[in-house]
């Protein structure tokens, strides 16, 4: 149901948010730790919904936020 597909997405959504305030946590002195934790993180899960190509593009995308995002504080 659509229903089902949207809770399956919500979370996701928040365990990707998990993992990326887990990698800045964990990682915050260095910027390309807290890229590959992302990548290490959620390549695997993304890749199981999506496949192997958009998983790339949405996890890129995901460092390229995490990177403006931290590049404002």
């Amino acid at each position: 149901s659509s229903e089902a597909e949207t809770d399956r997405f919500i979370n996701l959504a928040l365990d990707i948010d998990t993992s990326v305030q887990d990698a800045v946590a964990e990682n915050s002195l260095n910027p390309q730790s807290i890229e590959a934790a992302i990548r290490q993180s959620l390549l695997p899960q993304l890749f199981a919904v999506m496949g192997l190509d958009n998983a790339r593009a949405a996890v890129d995308q995901i460092v390229q936020i995490v990177r403006t995002t931290l590049s404002r504080l």
